[in-house]
């Protein structure tokens, strides 16, 4: 598999910062869609880098965080239909482990089940035994936005958004040209 690259990021003096999230997740396109070049690289290695750069900028605080995969990319990368994948977490933040499980994504293959991946979250958010986990969220999409059901994943995207409630944030993070679900 790829091995993701993240360019070099001075560290932050945490001491000089307070977090604003007490979780974040990371849902990361691996549809085959993210094999298309953009810029003379696949678009699935610019977004691996992207979130690499991002793990690595992350500062050794105390945070609650996930990665979650959709396409293919966890265990076979032919066949079937999308898939998704929680690659780590939700779990204590580790910086280390969280870099592990990015690279260990096989390929980018398949159908792009984001409304499936943020379906997924909302039920990692209600947490084990009904305990669901709480405060200030950011929601990190990283994908070219090439979607099969563009009114699906705005309806499972609205639910999460309600679950988590007005301390959540989302960013979405477009890699590629791509423009008509913007």
């Amino acid at each position: 598999p790829y091995q993701p690259v993240a360019a070099t990021v001075p560290p932050l003096e945490t001491q000089d910062y307070a977090p604003k999230v007490a979780n974040f997740v990371v849902l990361l396109d691996s549809s085959g869609s993210m094999q298309d070049e953009y810029g003379g690289r696949p678009k699935s290695e610019i977004a691996q880098d992207t979130v690499a750069t991002f793990n690595a900028a992350v500062p050794d605080l105390p945070f609650t965080s996930g990665l979650t995969i959709f396409g293919k990319g966890e265990r076979w990368c032919v066949g079937g239909s999308g898939e998704v994948f929680h690659m780590y977490g939700l779990a204590e933040y580790d910086k280390a482990k969280f870099a592990d499980a990015l690279g260990a994504i096989q390929c980018a293959a398949n159908n792009t089940p984001i409304a499936d991946a943020l379906d997924a979250t909302a039920t990692q958010f209600e947490g084990e035994d009904g305990e669901e986990i709480e405060g200030p969220t950011a929601v990190y999409i990283v994908s070219d936005f090439v979607w099969n059901d563009p009114d699906s994943a705005a309806a499972s995207f609205n639910a999460l958004k309600t679950q988590l409630g007005d301390s959540a944030c989302f960013h979405m993070i477009k890699v590629g040209d791509y423009s008509e679900n913007d």
